[in-house]
């Protein structure tokens, strides 16, 4: 009798150990390229290249240096000029977005843009505009 409760308890034991580990019910944060762009982004720099030579938009439009642009995980994404607006009656416009399974593109409604960077603090757009290219970089709030 005291050979099996022996046993017993022995096989206890070795399955109390096993069956403590490091993980727990909460699943591990998500890396995905996705997941790094849900959120809200301020403008950082936005410059325009025309014909070979780069502006700073930011030195001639302060006003955009307020914007926001907010990810949603539904798919959609909310442009916000806060304060500072070329017009006081402009608004915030939401859009639908979709980003490639390879991350190197981001749509925006009808514009498609070029990601140059994703992480967890910068996003790096590529635009085609009217007047050459221009590049957007925002970073995470």
């Amino acid at each position: 009798m005291k050979n099996i409760l022996n046993r017993l308890l022995a096989l206890t034991l070795i399955i109390s150990v096993f069956s403590c580990g490091t993980s727990s019910n909460t699943p591990a944060p998500s890396t995905s390229t996705q997941s790094l762009l849900i959120g809200k982004w301020k403008v950082s720099t936005i410059t325009l290249t025309d014909n070979g030579q780069i502006v700073n938009y930011l030195s001639i439009f302060p006003f955009l240096a307020d914007d926001t642009q907010e990810f949603k995980a539904n798919g959609t994404t909310t442009y916000d000029p806060n304060i500072l607006k070329v017009d006081p009656a402009q608004q915030t416009e939401t859009l639908n977005y979709t980003l490639s399974a390879n991350g190197k593109s981001l749509t925006l409604g009808p514009i498609v843009t070029e990601v140059l960077q994703l992480d967890a603090t910068t996003l790096r757009l590529k635009i085609p505009d009217i007047s050459g290219i221009q590049e957007k970089t925002f970073k995470k709030m």
